[in-house]
């Protein structure tokens, strides 16, 4: 685990500065741009003929349609890091060359924990700390990470190899006939699940040049029989704050896995409010079992009583385990993340307040539930970590007792960064697309803090390297503000604004950083790659294959201004001439000068997802 410190109070001598300004990469804007001869070369050697790929399947199970896979990350996610590292772009080349030295990314594993061909069944058995039954709890959530390692090393390189090495390691941890009652059984349980849950649904949907490395029926049924063995030990909502994140994790890796709706349904409440706790939320009722448990509305939890004194205050929010100390509350932020992007990518919504699974107009996804409640516990957590002062309110953690009060954030490991808040950056910065993360005072002190860990190292327990697994080029589609049926789109390579686009990836541009300037942005479309929204000399716009002149990439290049007809959308300048805007006439588009209301409308555009 990646740790820098910082001393309190934003002390930072200069020759830390100047270490960090040579160390560091600038995080990118949009785009890639080319990885050095070294970098290449080390991927080079490490990459096969063999490109692998992913089926993406859906499962209708009750009123839950489940995407598979879907648990940490997507196809199209996977796909992305895929061919950045394979064409040397950064920044997805260099944090994989650092992905690809971890111990458990080579080709012989090393620590490995397990003996792979090994089809023993094996028990667990019961025992306290320290005791054999814990120790192989500690070896199975430890190798449950190498084999998801494994994985995308496989997916990337094409060595088969990494592959065997995946399945196989999921194929001995399987084999469990018992498991006994061990000394903090719920953490290592949940976190094995979670990651075997996510790895085993990735080989699934994915074939081997040797079909003896292929995931099989047989496989589903023996992981499923594991799973359910397990199940007792991660489905459960009464522990004590990050480890009740924990038991989420597992939850919904596994109920993804089986297809299970019911099981899906209660890891998304116990991720927002944990209802099986009671319904009221009163953090002053000392005997209140929420002030205990670690789902969003309890942990990052709205303060109105100081518990201390009985006095009434204004509502803070506040990242409660931080005064237990910040180790687990950066668990807290992991375990929530890593169970709020799954469930992102499974395209759930609950209600904005009560947290339920909803189709309503106004529900939203779990990181924006409760107004970015998430994103507001990791920046306080950021801040105060980074040597700000933050306000902490007297609150019940009952930890150790009932009535025990958590009275200030502690200074146990205050400094330290851990690998675990890139998963809930990259979504606001590429998914949600926010474009103030460096100002924006809910957000600056996370960019902050993810800048100074940049590029995000490795993470056992939750899901880390977010630079590589999570760097995404947006891939967008430019809607007509004022004829909202129709979308910017390529007809025999001719950009037009068309309705009902078939197919629809046609309509797709990913936004890379700008062909002429790294200030400005190019539109480079999905299915003709190499190929660029660029400004004929007639003043057409088509989309062209790139030939590496100045022209070309001035032609190409825009910087992307508010909307000229409606500031909250986007209007496209050309780079090299400011008066100049894309604009669509007659439904075909054009870079053109002009004014006026009409003019404004036709040169607006509504950036939405595919």
């Amino acid at each position: 685990m990646k740790n820098i410190r910082l001393n309190p109070k934003k002390i930072i001598s200069a020759s830390l500065v100047i270490v960090l300004l040579v160390t560091f990469m600038p995080i990118p804007q949009a785009g890639a741009q080319k990885a050095n001869s070294t970098v290449q070369d080390t991927i080079i050697a490490l990459l096969t003929s063999y490109v692998p790929n992913i089926i993406e399947t859906k499962t209708l199970s009750g009123s839950v349609t489940f995407t598979h896979p879907g648990t940490g990350l997507s196809k199209a996610m996977l796909d992305n890091v895929q061919s950045h590292v394979r064409a040397g772009d950064e920044p997805w080349a260099s944090a994989f060359v650092q992905f690809s030295s971890y111990g458990k990314s080579l080709t012989t594993p090393n620590p490995l924990r397990c003996v792979i061909g090994d089809t023993e069944p094996y028990d667990i058995p019961s025992g306290g700390n320290p005791s054999a039954g814990l120790n192989i709890l500690k070896n199975m959530a430890q190798d449950a990470d190498t084999s998801f390692a494994q994985f995308i090393m496989w997916y990337v390189t094409g060595n088969e190899t990494y592959r065997q090495n995946s399945i196989g390691i999921i194929r001995r941890w399987m084999q469990a006939s018992s498991i006994g009652s061990i000394y903090d059984e719920q953490i290592r349980v949940s976190l094995a699940v979670f990651k075997f849950s996510m790895t085993a649904d990735l080989l699934r949907s994915s074939s081997s040049t040797n079909a003896e490395y292929n995931w099989t029926a047989a496989d589903t049924t023996t992981f499923t029989n594991y799973l359910n063995l397990m199940k007792s030990k991660y489905d459960r909502f009464w522990h004590f704050m990050n480890q009740h994140s924990m038991n989420t994790m597992a939850m919904i890796g596994s109920a993804i896995f089986r297809n299970d709706a019911s099981d899906y349904a209660l890891a998304v409440q116990r991720t927002t409010t944990n209802p099986e706790d009671g319904s009221s939320y009163d953090f002053a009722d000392v005997n209140n079992p929420h002030n205990r448990d670690g789902s969003i509305i309890s942990q990052i939890r709205s303060v109105t009583t100081d518990v201390s004194t009985g006095a009434t205050v204004p509502a803070n929010l506040q990242l409660v385990e931080m005064a237990r100390d910040q180790a687990h509350a950066y668990d807290d932020i992991g375990g929530l993340s890593d169970t709020a992007i799954t469930s992102y990518i499974q395209g759930t919504k609950v209600d904005p307040v009560l947290g339920t699974i909803s189709t309503a107009a106004n529900s939203v996804n779990i990181f924006n539930f409760l107004n970015d409640r998430l994103l507001y516990g990791a920046n306080y957590l950021t801040k105060y970590n980074l040597g700000y002062d933050v306000t902490y309110i007297p609150t019940y953690g009952n930890q150790t007792a009932t009535g025990q009060i958590f009275s200030a954030p502690s200074t146990a490991d205050r400094g330290a960064f851990h690998n675990v808040f890139g998963v809930l950056y990259s979504y606001y910065k590429y998914i949600d697309k926010r474009t103030d993360m460096e100002t924006n005072e809910s957000t600056k002190y996370l960019t902050e803090a993810f800048n100074l860990i940049y590029p995000e190292g490795a993470s056992q327990d939750y899901i880390g390297d977010s630079v590589l697994l999570y760097t995404l080029s947006p891939i967008t589609r430019l809607q007509s503000y004022n004829n909202p049926t129709r979308y910017l789109r390529h007809s025999g390579f001719r950009a037009v604004i068309d309705p009902n686009v078939t197919p629809a990836v046609d309509a797709q541009f990913r936004i890379v950083t700008g062909l002429a300037d790294s200030k400005g942005f190019s539109f480079e479309s999905v299915n003709y790659p190499g190929r660029y929204l660029n400004v004929r000399s007639n003043g057409e716009v088509w989309i062209d294959v790139n030939d590496s002149t100045t022209a070309f990439k001035n032609n190409a290049t825009f910087r992307r201004v508010p909307g000229l007809a409606d500031s909250t959308n986007y209007s496209y300048q050309m780079w090299t001439d400011s008066t100049r805007y894309l604009r669509h006439s007659g439904f075909q588009m054009y870079a053109a000068s002009g004014t006026g209301t009409i003019f404004n409308s036709d040169a607006t555009f509504v950036e939405v997802a595919p």
